[in-house]
């Protein structure tokens, strides 16, 4: 019984910190929730026209916990986004906690990365970590378009 409180409050205390501290200022990586998701990427509150809020090209970056191409791939993905910085926005979305967000590319199967254009209009999709030499491949062809 005493187990379970404390696998409890430590799953909530590391909820909490995550939200807390998903925001690198050091130009790292975002986590973002539906809410962030319409204010730096796309407002999905008009369900015919998803208006683009970003000012540079975006990668988001279909994540789960439990998933080892993922874990794989983050720091990869955090070392790009250093790179990166200033020039692109680099965002995870957690799957398991916004599902909905995953119906907005079709995303089924993490890792997943879309790709999004300056201008919001276009996007390429890539499944599984493919490696590094591919992410930046994939970078420099958006912030060519």
């Amino acid at each position: 019984m005493k187990v379970g409180r404390i696998l409890t409050a430590l799953v909530s205390f590391f909820m909490v910190a995550s939200v807390c501290f998903a925001a690198k200022p050091d130009g790292g990586v975002e986590y973002l929730s539906k809410t962030t998701f319409a204010k730096k990427v796309y407002d999905i509150t008009d369900k015919e026209n998803h208006k683009f809020m970003g000012d540079k090209p975006v990668i988001l970056d279909y994540t789960a916990t439990w998933c080892p191409p993922c874990k794989k791939l983050s720091p990869v993905y955090e070392e790009l986004a250093k790179e990166y910085k200033g020039r692109v926005d680099f965002y995870k979305i957690d799957v398991d906690e916004n599902r909905e967000l995953m119906g907005i590319f079709g995303v089924n199967s993490m890792p997943t990365l879309i790709y999004i254009s300056k201008d919001g209009k276009k996007y390429t999709k890539s499944i599984g970590f493919n490696g590094k030499e591919s992410i930046v491949e994939h970078i420099e062809e958006i912030l060519k378009k």
